[in-house]
């Protein structure tokens, strides 16, 4: 009795696999409670149609996604997106203003999107992709400036009211 191994053939599950990319112009400039938008383009590289995905933007110190990044906003695409075929999903968002001023990357991922499965395949499709260069992000000011259309007669206190008695 002689045991004998065969190998399976190479098998691909069937599945959509979206992969984001940045489309038009990114801000160059972002102000803190200040709103912005950007484009990311879905592109279907499954052999399934993709069902609703969404779409993260990430405010990221360096180009990679990680547990510090800062979230931004979120967009949905509800139509499907069929194979070989992409789509835009538009993402409004406001930069909170806990976040620092400085520079940092912007990264959207295609969330909730599986890649194949590909017994012959190195790597998954990539479901993130960053900015290729960084986003400078202002703090928000408050203008603090004031117009006197009328001058009071006689002192002003500090803290006072700023009606003047008749």
């Amino acid at each position: 009795f002689v045991h004998c191994a065969e190998a399976l053939e190479p098998r691909t599950l069937l599945s959509a696999s979206l992969t984001p990319a940045f489309t038009g112009q990114l801000p160059t400039a972002l102000t803190a409670d200040r709103s912005a938008r950007v484009t990311i383009r879905l592109t279907n590289q499954g052999d399934q149609p993709a069902r609703a995905a969404a779409v993260r933007l990430y405010a990221s110190a360096d180009a990679s996604l990680d547990a510090g990044d800062v979230l931004l906003g979120t967009g949905t695409r509800h139509g499907a997106v069929k194979p070989d075929r992409s789509a835009p999903v538009k993402v409004r968002f406001d930069p909170p203003a806990s976040l620092p001023g400085g520079s940092y990357y912007l990264i959207a991922s295609a969330a909730g999107t599986a890649a194949p499965f590909d017994s012959t395949a190195d790597a998954p499709a990539p479901t993130v992709v960053a900015s290729s260069a960084p986003v400078r992000v202002e703090p928000s000011f408050v203008d603090l400036s004031a117009r006197i259309t009328r001058l009071p007669h006689g002192e002003v206190e500090a803290g006072g009211s700023g009606h003047d008695s008749l």
